[in-house]
């Protein structure tokens, strides 16, 4: 009787979707006595199937009782040695002893039973409070409380989300023909007003690296600067140089004139300034010496200001530099009161039309 079951069961097998039999390379009668496994225990089955090396196990009994033989067939998780699924039937004696269209009908809804039906389980979620949205792989499926009875065995992903309350996204194992429990208690968050971000926390800045790459700029602006004024104070010394020429030009035109310019060929500050009198406009060594003039006072001027700037960028580096070197050495000994908090100081250096300053402040 027996033989004529499994061989029905092997024969109808392959009709589900999905399934096929392994080759008899192993009797599995045997292999239950090399492991022992006259009881068939679902330990000592477990072995046998990862023996076999198939994913599930289908085995069972045949006993005489009264007039009729019960027929009991397991269906064996070999990944986790659990036993999903018993079926209990009695059989008349005449459809055991041989192979038949009924005994075909028989083994095919068993087979339904075990690898189709028996292959889903169920899972009820609760959530307090209630009516948290329920995904299930990703998917929404609705609100706690839920519960559902036809999902595929193994492992699903749950998520519930409630406004107001944090997240939760948790692994449950759904066994076959039965209902796994998912009970969470939601924990409540603060509720930011509409249009507004939740505050992120913030890192705090690293101001060595930046201060001293910053005195690093500083130097070379600095660098650039004084190049620039030196060129501009050679510029400005050969336009004077030159506007004193057609200085010594026209007073070699005017002649015995001249003494009518004393005022002006005499006094330092207006030839300086430009200001000379204007019946020699028209003049060409006269308007030559006022081009100049003019043109190395504007040099004179570029001059003092590139070395202003030289000098602010270089002592702003120096402070900036000088200013990581604290910050570095203060985060290497963190100072602490007794209250035991550390002490800060801020530095930020800053360049205003007047000239550059520091403000420093220290918190503690």
């Amino acid at each position: 009787m027996g033989a004529i079951v499994t061989d029905s069961l092997r024969r109808n097998l392959p009709q589900l979707h999905g399934m096929r039999i392994e080759p008899r390379t192993q009797d599995l009668a045997e292999v239950k006595m090399v492991f022992g496994c006259n009881d068939e225990r679902a330990e000592c089955m477990t072995k046998v199937g990862r023996n076999l090396e198939v994913s599930r196990l289908i085995y069972g009994s045949i006993r005489k009782q009264g007039g009729t033989y019960v027929v009991l067939v397991r269906q064996l998780n070999v990944s986790d040695g659990t036993v999903e699924k018993t079926l209990s039937e009695s059989v008349p004696k005449q459809i055991l002893m041989q192979p038949s269209l009924r005994l075909d009908e028989l083994c095919q809804r068993w087979l339904r039973s075990l690898l189709v039906e028996g292959l889903r389980g169920g899972v009820d979620v609760n959530s307090s409070p209630p009516g948290a949205l329920v995904f299930i792989d990703g998917e929404a499926v609705g609100r706690t409380p839920f519960s559902s009875t036809t999902l595929d065995v193994g492992h699903h992903v749950i998520k519930l989300e409630l406004t107001g309350y944090d997240q939760v996204v948790k692994t449950v194992q759904v066994r076959g023909n039965q209902t796994t429990s998912f009970d969470e208690q939601l924990l409540s968050r603060a509720i930011w007003p509409s249009g507004t971000a939740s505050p992120k926390p913030t890192r705090p800045i690293n101001w060595v690296p930046i201060l001293r790459y910053s005195s690093y700029a500083l130097y070379g602006l600095a660098a650039v600067s004084a190049v620039a004024a030196i060129g501009s104070w050679g510029a400005m010394s050969k336009a004077e140089d030159r506007a004193s020429g057609h200085i010594d030009s026209l007073l070699t035109e005017l002649g015995p004139r001249a003494a009518d310019y004393s005022g002006f060929f005499t006094n330092r500050g207006k030839l300086s300034t430009c200001q000379g009198p204007g019946s020699l406009v028209g003049n060409q060594s006269y308007d030559g010496y006022l081009a100049e003039c003019q043109q190395g006072n504007r040099l004179a001027s570029a001059a003092t200001g590139l070395w202003i700037a030289a000098g602010t960028f270089g002592v702003v580096g120096l402070a900036s530099m000088l200013t990581a070197h604290f910050l570095k050495k203060n985060d290497a000994i963190v100072t602490r009161q007794a209250s035991g908090q550390p002490i800060s100081v801020r530095v930020l250096p800053a360049i205003v039309p007047n000239g550059a300053m520091v403000h420093a402040a220290i918190d503690f």
